[in-house]
């Protein structure tokens, strides 16, 4: 909408509001309705990414002001500058101070070589809550970063995040900021972000990981085992144990050298127990000591058995895979058995 035009719809019809809306702020002190969420959802999104792509003019944040208020002197006038510790009072303060990125936020980003051209996913809130994660995975894709500013952080929250971070590629990844007062003003800390991966590396591993399940699926075919599954280029595959909330996983790294079998429990510590108290009769069936892994803290529980094996020699790959094959097969029948 042009100046001019602005002006005279102000003069004409909306003075008395805009007057009225300005001395209830400066009288009660309370928050006006912010402009519609939608809006100002796309708006922040926009500025953001736009931001990222010309970090090397980062405009001064009074610049930034100036010209939003260009766009939209009403909305300057429904939705007041406020300071950091009116923004700290409450979830809804902290969201709308926050909708204008700051400049040292959009610094560490520009520095992440894989932000530029992604969607930033903005999540502002006080006191971090997983809910807030999930929502995004649910609802957004997974090329995409994460911003998460918080005044609280929780150290679990953190740690998860940072397994994402180093499991994902550089389509996804994590930024947490913590927000505190420092001289009456606001200051970002970067506790957390991702590591780029370089490509070739990347690329390396995935290939290494295809070929492996390519020639695992082969000698399970040729084994008529049902420790089977379609060859892809991740470094695990998830097979049925025959009981719900049980799987059987079969692993492989090739950082490591390493190869494991496992009974994954996704969320029924009941379940691991009954497996549990029978530990001496399990391991002898098997043949061998086994990780016993209840993880107090976490949903899933899982009892693994590993082996180191030298899967760069074309010779013996082969002997391992054979190998892996039959211990998935005697951790299925433990889940039949016990369970």
């Amino acid at each position: 909408m042009a100046k001019a035009t602005l002006q005279a719809k102000k003069e004409n019809k909306v003075t008395k509001t805009v007057q009225a809306k300005r001395s209830n702020i400066m009288e009660n002190k309370k928050e006006t309705k912010p402009v519609q969420a939608a809006e100002v959802k796309a708006e922040q999104k926009n500025q953001t990414q736009n931001k990222i792509e010309q970090k090397k003019d980062v405009k001064p944040v009074q610049e930034l002001k100036q010209e939003e208020n260009k766009k939209s002197e009403l909305k300057i006038v429904e939705t007041p500058e406020m300071t950091a510790i009116e923004a700290l009072k409450s979830n809804k303060n902290f969201e709308i101070f926050m909708k204008d990125v700051p400049p040292a936020i959009i610094n560490e980003l520009a520095q992440y070589p894989a932000a530029q051209g992604k969607e930033i996913i903005e999540i502002a809130e006080l006191t971090q809550n997983v809910n807030s994660l999930v929502k995004v995975f649910e609802e957004k894709s997974r090329s995409c970063m994460v911003l998460w500013v918080v005044n609280s952080i929780k150290e679990e929250l953190v740690n998860f995040s940072n397994t994402i971070n180093e499991t994902t590629d550089n389509n996804f990844g994590i930024f947490i900021f913590k927000a505190d007062l420092k001289d009456s003003g606001m200051a970002f800390e970067c506790v957390l972000k991702p590591v780029y991966k370089e490509r070739q590396t990347k690329a390396r591993g995935n290939q290494f990981n295809l070929d492996f399940w390519t020639e695992y699926s082969k000698i399970a075919n040729s084994l008529k085992s049902k420790i089977n599954a379609k060859p892809n280029d991740r470094q695990f595959k998830t097979i049925s144990a025959g009981k719900t909330g049980v799987a059987i996983m079969q692993t492989v790294s090739r950082e490591k050298l390493e190869i494991a079998s496992e009974i994954y429990i996704a969320d029924n510590k009941a379940t691991y127990d009954k497996l549990f108290v029978k530990k001496a009769e399990i391991e002898k069936e098997v043949g061998t000591k086994l990780e016993w892994l209840k993880l107090e803290n976490k949903k899933a529980s899982r009892i693994i058995a590993r082996k180191k094996a030298d899967l760069l020699d074309d010779t013996k790959r082969p002997v391992a895979i054979n190998e892996q094959i039959k211990m998935g097969e005697k951790l299925q029948a433990i889940v039949k058995k016990y369970l």
